[in-house]
């Protein structure tokens, strides 16, 4: 009742949905839409040039990213990638090695949540003039009795509640936060995605940590150490990759981007593929060596 007394309320509200390649994001972005919010889809690229193979089959990994941005395509909302790989690689693999060095186990997506997906995804958020941020997560908001806090519940469907990987989120966060995944089922979701036709409805789950290949930890917290030396050289530059779904000239025109983000596309019915480097605002066109992915605009029949 919560998240729907919001819908009822606030019409047309923009949001920024966090696109992860999955189906609960494309549900999640499919019933948003259907409910009267502005959509708009975001996928943080965790992962430096460098690690591109080992991210291939991994959330927010390329063939991830390929399909959020065919949903998006699909339901015809703007679509962002933007470079977070530094901030993962300080506030998630960085904790997550030295906590294990400690002796002490880690919980890398309860950092992820809180630092990015309600951290750098919120100030995205905000740049773009979106009120809310929402993600497929299998948990539940309630306002409390006097109205004066968010309350973080569990998921409907018990074998999937994520409300754990949650519980960090501070108030603030929270209040900026929705999931319409709360209240159904993964079969639900799965629905509703092929009732949309989304190429991400049978799209089997990823259970495990997303940036550990082949689950051997051993191996990757050697690799994370030998990184950590390599990151004292001076900081680059992150570069915000944007493409836009098919959208007429007026309606480019009328949608409100943060500065960094302009004339990233040009007026035609189709995206150009350029991109804005976010510390210099210079323009540029992704190459193979570019750090970041360039990909193909998928057709419309995805």
């Amino acid at each position: 009742m919560y998240l729907y007394s919001l819908m009822l309320a606030e019409k047309k509200t923009r949001v920024v949905v966090g696109m992860s390649g999955g189906v609960d994001s494309s549900a999640t972005a499919a019933l948003l839409l259907e409910q009267g919010f502005e959509v708009v889809g975001i996928t943080l690229k965790l992962w430096p040039q460098d690690c591109v193979s080992r991210a291939e089959d991994k959330c927010c990994g390329p063939q991830a990213v390929m399909d959020a941005r065919a949903v998006c395509h699909k339901l015809d909302v703007p679509y962002y990638l933007i470079d977070e790989a530094e901030e993962f690689q300080t506030k998630v693999i960085r904790y997550f090695a030295d906590e294990y060095s400690a002796g002490r186990t880690p919980n890398p997506c309860v950092m992820c949540n809180q630092n990015l997906k309600f951290g750098r995804l919120i100030s995205r958020a905000d740049q773009l003039g979106a009120q809310y941020v929402a993600t497929g997560h299998f948990a539940r908001l309630e306002k409390s009795a006097d109205g004066a806090r968010t309350l973080l519940k569990r998921g409907c469907d018990s074998r999937k509640d994520q409300s754990y990987f949650l519980f960090s989120l501070r108030q603030h966060q929270l209040a900026r936060a929705l999931f319409p995944l709360g209240d159904k089922t993964k079969s639900d979701t799965r629905q509703v995605a092929r009732h949309c036709n989304l190429k991400t409805a049978d799209k089997p789950e990823s259970m495990e940590i997303c940036f550990v290949p082949d689950n051997d930890y051993g191996k990757f917290l050697q690799q994370a150490k030998s990184r950590a030396t390599a990151t004292s050289r001076p900081r680059t530059s992150r570069r915000a990759w944007k493409s836009v779904s098919c959208r007429t000239t007026t309606t480019e025109s009328s949608f409100s981007r943060p500065n960094w983000w302009r004339n990233t596309t040009g007026r035609s019915r189709m995206c150009t593929g350029a991109c804005l480097d976010i510390t210099t605002g210079s323009s540029f066109i992704p190459s193979a060596s570019a750090k970041g992915w360039a990909f193909p605009h998928p057709s419309r029949s995805t």
